[in-house]
């Protein structure tokens, strides 16, 4: 990963104190998704293997940074103090910065901005989505810890774009990662937002209209479908409670 500027000794010092170099650590993991982590890296065989090699050292960061990150959240629960709040601020930022990254390889899709997503295969997508699976669960994983699991909702708005995006990969396993990440957002507010409810409502009109036969013997993925809209139909948004009744169609 040599444009990342990363030799041994500050890969060291990153991974010893992420908190400390949150700042640095978040520009390092910026120009890695940046320079590396992008489906058009993976139709030469040099860019693949830097791809791998960049995707291997992101599972690292998140691994160092989620533990961290976790400690400075269980303090918080218990402790007001808004230097550790910036310090969990500019952690978390690292594992953000992940999901974001790759959203905007694959799911962005907007006229006025700068950057906009390129046109990629369906094959190659999917390569792609199974290349960086282990990113998106690691996330996840981290996300659903009991103890001091987090995933704000910003993240998880940008996560459930990106999930909408890798859906003709595998229907079924994307949508228990999408039903984890709404799951694990819901205590950060996700299911309040007219925006989130937005994304969710988006996702299960593209399953029950594209994939329904993939889904529909399939008792996990009812039960994901239903976990998914009851976290919004309980608090009262109406496009989630229409879906809801819409399941019946499907799985009957």
């Amino acid at each position: 990963m040599r444009n990342c500027g990363l030799n041994k000794r500050w890969h060291f010092r990153f991974f010893k104190d992420p908190i400390q170099y949150a700042n640095l650590l978040t520009r390092a993991v910026n120009e890695a998704m940046r320079d590396y982590v992008a489906p058009k890296h993976l139709e030469t065989d040099d860019g693949r293997k830097k791809a791998k090699r960049a995707i291997d050292w992101l599972g690292r960061v998140i691994d160092v940074v989620s533990d961290r990150t976790g400690e400075l959240y269980k303090f918080l629960k218990e402790h007001e103090n808004e230097e550790v709040a910036k310090q969990l601020h500019d952690t978390y930022e690292v594992i953000e910065l992940v999901i974001t990254g790759l959203y905007y390889e694959v799911a962005h899709e907007d006229s006025q901005s700068e950057k906009q997503t390129e046109e990629i295969s369906p094959e190659l997508r999917c390569e792609f989505y199974n290349e960086v699976k282990p990113l998106m669960k690691q996330v996840i994983d981290f996300a659903q810890n009991p103890e001091h699991g987090l995933m704000f909702a910003p993240t998880a708005h940008y996560f459930m774009q990106l999930l909408t995006s890798f859906l003709s990969c595998n229907p079924k396993e994307v949508l228990h990662l999408a039903e984890r990440v709404v799951k694990s957002s819901e205590p950060f507010g996700y299911n309040l937002d007219s925006i989130a409810v937005r994304d969710v409502v988006e996702f299960v009109e593209i399953v029950l209209a594209d994939y329904r036969h993939e889904v529909r013997d399939d008792e996990e993925c009812l039960e994901d479908l239903l976990n998914l809209l009851d976290m919004f139909a309980k608090t009262g948004w109406t496009d989630a409670l229409k879906l809801v009744w819409r399941l019946d169609e499907v799985f009957r």
